[in-house]
């Protein structure tokens, strides 16, 4: 091999090994750390459930007051040309739920799902006060139809945040919207111990 070629050789190869060492500075992409739940209150609610004319109160922090309430109301509406049996969430002003104002829903997560602020963007959170997840339509010609955004939700999770002794503190309840059946399910709820901590739903 000539003096030259052998020159050429080694400067390819320079190339390569420089070119190689760079792509895999810049490749490797931090790797996010384990999620660290913190610790939680838990209710069970298992064959608690809100059919038409029936409730279910939930007091997270067991100060003998209830912090949210799911009901149900009837209502007229459409100059009394239909009827619906609403399904609601009613509560104090310490109890905030996540919500969507410009189509009035609340988001519905799947187990594992992040609870924060900064992990709902978008959503302004207010106080529970009668929000509705769903509700049973009969028109005046007997056509009856269900609406609202939880209809046929199974095992999902509803976020809140609920203000302890001045402090905020994340939480859940897991239900099912059973259409079917006329009712609502509720499984568990939580509520973290630590305030404004992360959490993520069903932990």
């Amino acid at each position: 091999m000539s003096l030259l070629n052998l020159k050429q050789a080694l400067f390819v190869l320079f190339l390569l090994v420089f070119i190689s060492c760079k792509k895999e500075s810049i490749d490797p992409t931090p790797e996010e750390p384990p999620f660290a739940d913190p610790e939680m209150n838990y209710i069970d609610l298992t064959g608690k459930s809100v059919a038409m004319d029936q409730s279910v109160a939930i007091d997270f922090d067991r100060n003998g007051m209830t912090d949210i309430l799911f009901k149900t109301e009837r209502h007229s509406f459409d100059l009394n040309t239909k009827s619906a049996d609403v399904y609601m969430i009613n509560g104090g002003v310490a109890c905030n739920l996540a919500a969507n104002i410009t189509n009035e829903t609340t988001p519905d997560l799947a187990r594992g799902g992040k609870i924060s602020r900064a992990d709902l963007p978008g959503l302004e959170w207010h106080p529970v006060l009668n929000f509705i997840l769903m509700r049973h339509v009969t028109t005046n010609t007997m056509q009856t139809y269900w609406e609202g955004s939880w209809k046929d939700r199974d095992h999902r999770y509803l976020p809140l945040e609920l203000v302890i002794s001045g402090k905020t503190h994340l939480g859940w309840v897991e239900l099912f919207a059973d259409t079917n059946g006329g009712k609502i399910i509720l499984y568990r709820a939580a509520i973290s111990k630590e305030p404004q901590t992360r959490i993520r739903a069903g932990y």
